[in-house]
């Protein structure tokens, strides 16, 4: 009874979901990163051409002036937002062939804040420029099939962890944290690093 119901689930998901299909047994895991969700048991990817699946929907949109940005939630948080208009426009061919092309706009755009920064100093401008620096860092990661999320995350928590090293480190040394010059916190953070 389970497998029918299951069944029943999968051929409904396949008709509402049609870029999904069952993953083979024998897939070639040579094969370029695919993006990949598991639905109970299940595996279903998205195939070896997204940029078919969008422009798919593209084609079939209704609106006068559609746009393959169209649909996604404004409420998404910004770096998931970002993921999603990068994975959007690269599913119609809007994307570097390799890392080099994105790794450039990095630079480009770090260089754009520096001068930002030290020649104009105008705040609203500044902020633009961090903004698409932070975008261009999350197309990177997209691009290397790094999940930005997931990076960032994991900066948090080593960071979490090294700073209260740091605080114990200096509540060892009768160091008040508060009151310590940036050299001596420097010298914490350096142990801290060394610990792991």
């Amino acid at each position: 009874m389970l497998k029918v119901v299951r069944r029943q689930h999968l051929d409904e998901l396949r008709l509402l979901e049609p870029h999904l299909r069952v993953a083979s047994e024998g897939r070639n895991t040579e094969n370029a990163v695919r993006r990949v969700c598991t639905i109970r048991d299940d595996l279903f990817d998205l195939g070896d051409e997204p940029e078919t699946w969008e422009k798919q929907k593209l084609q079939e949109s209704n609106s006068e002036s559609p746009s393959i940005l169209d649909g996604l939630p404004p409420s998404l948080p910004a770096l998931l937002m970002a993921y999603r208009l990068q994975e959007r426009a690269a599913g119609v061919g809007f994307d570097w062939p390799d890392t080099k092309g994105p790794r450039a706009k990095v630079a480009e755009e770090l260089a754009e804040l520096d001068h930002e920064m030290h020649d104009g100093r105008d705040a609203g401008r500044v902020e633009s420029e961090i903004g698409d620096l932070l975008f261009s860092i999350i197309n990177l990661a997209r691009k290397i099939g790094c999940d930005p999320r997931a990076a960032l995350e994991k900066a948090n928590q080593k960071f979490d962890r090294r700073f209260r090293q740091v605080e114990r480190l200096a509540v060892e040394r009768n160091i008040d944290v508060g009151r310590a010059s940036l050299e001596e916190l420097d010298v914490l953070w350096e142990e801290a690093k060394q610990s792991g």
